[in-house]
């Protein structure tokens, strides 16, 4: 109710119509009707983003945290999203960025397109990324398997402490 409020604001005063909304989480949004089950929550908050998505005639893009078992998959599809399958069955569009711990410490992840209402599923693009700016490249397959390589070569004899800061951080190589 507050998003919609805002929104519509924004547009009588400036006349701004926004093409696309981006919600950081939508879990972490409180749900209009509060019930014992958190899941169902969730439930409820991708129908109103749906609906709302729907009313305003934009897009809006949103995050959603894989289950346990996606934190160190290399590519995700739809086995690991997190509480229910819900919040996916109204979804357009659904990607998943996944890495296994080298893919993360040597910058990459794969982006996978966990399902798609109106076109294919199943496709898997690699990229490199830098998560402290949030920063994400498409890259073709060789030049994927060559940072690879050369990160283990470079990397192999690093401490503990080193690895994780590097997982953390990814190193990301421009042109």
């Amino acid at each position: 109710n507050t998003l919609i409020a805002h929104i519509r604001q924004v547009e009588s005063v400036n006349g701004f119509k926004p093409d696309l909304i981006i919600i950081d989480y939508a879990t972490r949004m409180k749900p209009t009707i509060e019930r014992k089950d958190k899941r169902l929550e969730v439930d409820d908050i991708f129908q109103d983003i749906i609906g709302l998505a729907g009313e305003l005639n934009t897009r809006i893009w949103t995050a959603h945290q894989s289950s346990r078992e996606g934190i160190n998959t290399e590519e995700l599809d739809m086995s690991h999203t997190s509480e229910s399958l819900e919040p996916a069955r109204g979804c357009d569009v659904i990607l998943g960025l996944g890495a296994n711990q080298q893919q993360r410490q040597a910058g990459l992840c794969n982006i996978s397109i966990m399902g798609s209402r109106n076109g294919v599923d199943g496709v898997k693009i690699h990229a490199q990324r830098q998560s402290s700016k949030m920063r994400i490249k498409s890259i073709d397959k060789d030049e994927y398997k060559t940072i690879i390589k050369s990160f283990v070569a470079e990397n192999k004899d690093d401490t503990k402490e080193e690895k994780i800061k590097k997982s953390r951080d990814g190193i990301f190589k421009q042109k």
